[in-house]
Order: structure tokens, then sequence, then C-alpha cells
């Protein structure tokens, strides 16, 4: 059947066949509401499932001005401070910008969002898109439009920031609501007015209802009638949380069949190309490096023609550049750089420490070449010290600070 089912998914911890859902069908001559089973849900051509507020966290959160890609592979970690659970337990999604180079981010629990998605693909039913209840209304550039309710209500911004919004009555002034309104008073972002989103049932006490919110909240407060429309608005809403992992893998609501084998043929073919011309590279590459192998000997033969054996010749030809400037007394200007690269070499593989210790200065006196190291914790400075006495390569130099988490290494360089 042609049109857009909305699945409203319920809050609810787990799922099963037998658990009843709200549904809408949308289509150019119809909309028909009904409440079931999902095996009793009528077909359609396109199916959108609709997360209740209470199982989305939308966040504020600076991103770096990089690809889209990246930005997507960041963003678990570029919100990680804002959360106090494991990031990568969460499906974050970038929704939009919200000003001053920050982004609205919503992020939804991925254990509870699996079972929804294989509860619904259990039953042919799954989505093309997941979109947030809240997209149902719509806010006007410099106001915040309330959906009051009790228990779960929410506030949704012009930028498509939704708060969460808990009461015992639904007449009751959330007190997260006066929070988030302070806030955006601190930072100069308070909306021109507030609205309530009313049922027509509920007009009649408008009047009142808006005087004490604007008594306690100090922002003006107006009410509108909540129309029809809200199948429509969440129907053709963008904010699709359905991305990366969670991604649609097919094209219609039933789903179409790829010809695997087809495709697997295909792979196949282009891994043999592949790996032809792998092979082929690979046999330039040792031809060439032979052909530079003889004629780096030959010439090596040529400048020292009393060496009687010719095992490495670039390790044998550095070795008698090295041997030259030391008779001429010529400084190995290289000596320092390498000894700093081996000891960064060492902080950054060596150690075993999950974040590398960081450089913190670097000299050089009398044929030594100290450079300082700090460690990002306390805790990490033994291994860091244990690692490198046991090295054998380097000297330790505690360095006795408030921090206690500096050492410095040193090596002594040939010159």
């Amino acid at each position: 059947m042609p049109g857009t089912l909305l699945l409203h998914i319920p809050d609810s911890a787990t799922f099963d066949p037998a658990t009843p859902l709200a549904w809408t069908l949308i289509d150019r001559a119809f909309l028909r509401e009904g409440r079931g089973v999902l095996a009793e849900t009528p077909a359609a051509d396109r199916i959108v499932a609709v997360a209740p507020v209470a199982r989305i966290l939308y966040l504020e959160t600076a991103l770096p001005p990089v690809s889209k890609a990246k930005r997507n592979a960041l963003l678990n970690y570029a919100i990680e401070d804002k959360l106090t659970i494991d990031p990568d337990t969460v499906h974050a999604t970038v929704l939009s910008e919200s000003g001053n180079a920050e982004y609205v981010v919503a992020v939804v629990d991925k254990h509870w969002l699996r079972g929804a998605i294989d509860w619904l693909s259990a039953a042919a039913r799954a989505p093309q898109a997941l979109v947030c209840e809240a997209d149902a209304i719509h806010a006007k550039p410099g106001e915040w439009v309330v959906a009051p309710g009790a228990p779960h209500g929410f506030a949704r911004r012009d930028d498509g920031f939704v708060l969460h919004l808990d009461a015992t009555h639904a007449d009751d002034v959330p007190f997260a609501l006066g929070l988030a309104l302070n806030e955006a008073r601190n930072r100069q972002r308070l909306p021109a007015a507030l609205v309530l989103a009313l049922p027509p049932a509920r007009m009649n006490d408008a009047e009142a209802l808006c005087a004490a919110w604007q008594s306690a909240l100090n922002v003006p407060v107006r009410a509108e009638r909540r129309n029809g429309g809200a199948a429509q608005a969440l129907a053709a809403s963008r904010a699709n949380l359905l991305a990366g992992e969670f991604a649609p893998r097919r094209a219609g609501a039933m789903g179409v069949r790829p010809a695997w084998g087809s495709v697997l043929v295909l792979l196949v073919i282009i891994g043999a190309i592949h790996l032809s011309f792998t092979a082929i590279d690979n046999a330039r590459m040792r031809t060439e490096r032979e052909r530079r192998v003889a004629a780096m000997t030959a010439t090596f033969r040529e400048v020292f023609p009393a060496t009687e054996a010719v095992v490495d010749a670039p390790l044998q030809m550095q070795r008698k550049l090295a041997e030259l400037k030391r008779e001429r007394g010529v400084a190995q200007l290289d000596a320092p750089r390498r000894a700093i690269e081996a000891m960064a070499a060492f902080a950054a593989r060596e150690a075993g420490l999950a974040r590398a210790p960081e450089l913190m200065s670097m000299s050089m006196a009398e044929g030594v070449v100290r450079t300082k190291w700090r460690v990002a914790e306390p805790r990490e400075l033994a291994p860091f010290v244990d690692a490198a006495r046991a090295s054998g390569t380097y000297g330790v130099e505690r360095v006795d600070e408030p921090s206690a988490r500096q050492v410095v290494l040193t090596m002594r360089v040939a010159r």
C-alpha cells in the first residue's frame, strides 16, 4: 500500500511481539490511526519510527571544522565530557548548528535502540527513518515551544534542541525549564517568548495558565491551539537518527534482497585484479632494489677499494663516513637528533602507556641530550621510569615537582 506508516515506539525497556504501539497511516487521500501489535499494523511503502522524548538526550557541543565523515567518526568522543557513561554505549547524531560553532546532537542508548530496531525488523517493519516525537511541533525563530504534559512533556527550541520536562501535573511549571531559561539568559540567548502548544480542549484555561507560567519564569508566555498536522510533520522531519551503524540497508519498507551471487563474483574479480597488480608492483620494486644495491656496492668498492667484503653497502658506507668524520674532528650533527628520535619513540611506543607522555623540553650539553617528559596521570609515572631503566639505553633523572609527573631521560651521543 502506498503512503507513510508512523510507528510510535513505546517508552519501555524491552519489546516482544505482544507489545502494543500506536500507529498512523498517512496517504495522499486520508489519515488513519490505530493501536495494536506490530503484526496487525498496515503495510506501507515507507515506514518512520517515532521515538519517545524520554529516550533521547539532546546536547550542545563544539565540533572541529572537518568533513562530515570525520566529524561523525569523532562525534562520540567529542561528547565524552558531557556524558557520565562510556561513549561507546550510545549512538549520537548531529542534527543542526546551534550557533557559536556549536551543534545540536541527539544521543540514544545503543542497547535500547538496537532492541527497538530488531523488534520492528522481526515483524517486517524495518524503518527507513527514526525521528523524535518532539518533531511534531515547530518553533519559530526566537521562540521556544512547550508541550506540557505529565509525567513527560518537552520544550523545543528554534534550532531543534529538545528539552525533556518531568512534571507531576501537566499545569506545573517544570523545574528543568526554569534552569534552561536561566542558562539561556546567562548566555544572552533568552527566547523572546514561550509558546504553550495546547490541545483545543485546554484553550479555555490558556489565559490563566500563561499568566502563572509567565510569573514563575519571567518570560513572555502565550498559548497556541495545537491543531492537526503532527503526523505530517513527523513524516516530513529530516532529523533522521538512523545514521552510521544504524543506517537502513534496505530500499523499501519490506526490503529488496540484493543479488549476493553477482556481488560476490564482482568482489572476487576485483580482488584478483588487485592481487595481480600488487604482484607486478612487488616484482618491479624488487628488481629496482636489486639494481640500486648493485650500484651502491659498486660505488662503495670504487671509493673504498681496500674493503674485502661488502655485505650491506648502505650501512658500511654510513660507518665509513662516520669514521672519516671522527678522524677529521667533524661532529656528527645528526647524533642529537637521532637520540631525541629514539627517546620519542620509546615514550610513544615502548613504555606501554595508554596515552603517550608529553615532551616538555629538550637540551644538549657536554655530549648529553636531555629530554623532559610529563605523563598524563601520577600513577603512570612508575611504569614509565621502570621501562626506561629496563631498556638500558637511557639515563633517568626524576624531577621532583608538585605535579610529580615529570621525568628527564638522558642519552650520551658520540661526537
